[in-house]
């Protein structure tokens, strides 16, 4: 599903504006972070991914280096 696709509460952009940062799970701060998701990926479902692979640590997605963001961001992508 794409983002558009949810309600514009459920959207994180629009859920930080309207409660506040603390109001955000995990996946959605890293959402927000990383601003796009890939061509058959919403962005909200490779930042759970990213957040699975480290363990749901956002400390351990900040430690992973570029190369392995891309290809948990790649791997998500084929799923």
């Amino acid at each position: 599903m794409k983002l558009k696709e949810l309600n514009k509460q459920e959207r994180p952009r629009e859920k930080m504006m309207a409660r506040g940062a603390n109001a955000l799970t995990d996946v959605e701060l890293l959402a927000i972070l990383l601003r796009t998701g890939t061509s058959t990926r919403n962005v909200v479902d490779v930042a759970r991914e990213l957040l699975r692979t480290a363990d749901d640590r956002l400390g351990s997605v900040a430690a992973m280096s570029l190369d392995r963001l891309r290809q948990v961001g790649l791997a998500a992508s084929n799923t």
